[in-house]
């Protein structure tokens, strides 16, 4: 099994599994590395990694209600 470690900020960590990965919240750009990978590299070039990004929603924004313009006409 492998075991992962990331860096966030300054601080690194891990080992982690797949299924602490996925506990982490970690983004598509966090920096990321295994036995076997000879430098560090992003969550996303990651094959195993990507379902972990796909249920993850895209970042919310309030949506804002348009000014409704009222008309009085006078009779």
């Amino acid at each position: 099994m492998k075991r992962y470690f990331i860096h966030v900020g300054d601080v690194q960590q891990g080992p982690f599994d797949l299924e602490d990965l996925k506990l982490k919240n970690i983004s598509k750009s966090t920096p990321i590395w295994y036995e076997g990978l000879e430098v560090w590299t992003t969550a996303e070039k990651i094959e195993e990694l990507q379902s972990i990004f796909a249920i993850v929603p895209p970042p919310f924004v309030a949506a804002t209600s348009p000014a409704i313009s009222v008309n009085k006409h006078s009779e």
